[in-house]
């Protein structure tokens, strides 16, 4: 049961160590993955249905996955040693929150160019929350840095925010 508890606790950690333990030709590849992935997403005309506050919540709300998955690769380019450090440059990480960010109007912009998908500021914001989720958690859980940790249920907050303005608010 101890080893169970202590897997559960420090899985993701392990995790992230065993990422940044690959090449970084290999970890090069992943936000560009990322980005078809989402582009690929992004083209499909989706199939006429009755409106759905819950599915509508639950598509806006991938938003927030998606982005912090993609600006947490492009965190994870940098080596371990220096995301260990205490001294990590804010720079690294606002930079890889404002590359998710750009992507995200990219992506927007080819939404509306999709026969029946929506861009709206609503998923800008919520792109930009999940950057700022995905670059706050892991960091949080690669140092086991308690200021941080303390950092992830505000940016949750400000995630579910983010997501419900835009599935109710149209603008």
């Amino acid at each position: 049961m101890r080893a169970l508890a202590l897997l559960v606790a420090k899985g993701p950690r392990l995790l992230l160590v065993s990422w940044l333990s690959l090449p970084v030709w290999l970890r090069l590849l992943a936000p560009p993955a990322v980005m078809v992935t989402l582009w690929q997403l992004s083209s499909i005309t989706p199939e006429p249905s009755p409106p759905s506050v819950v599915r509508a919540f639950l598509h806006n709300g991938a938003h927030i996955v998606a982005y912090a998955t993609l600006a947490s690769t492009f965190l994870l380019l940098r080596p371990l040693p220096v995301l260990l450090a205490r001294s990590i440059p804010f720079g690294w990480a606002l930079l890889s929150v404002l590359l998710s960010a750009a992507y995200g109007m990219v992506d927007e912009w080819h939404q509306s160019t999709v026969p029946g998908r929506v861009s709206s500021y609503g998923d800008l914001l919520s792109d930009f929350s999940g950057g700022v989720l995905g670059v706050v958690l892991a960091l949080a859980v690669l140092r086991f840095d308690r200021n941080l940790a303390l950092c992830v249920p505000i940016c949750l907050l400000v995630c579910a925010t983010c997501v419900s303005i835009a599935t109710w608010v149209s603008w």
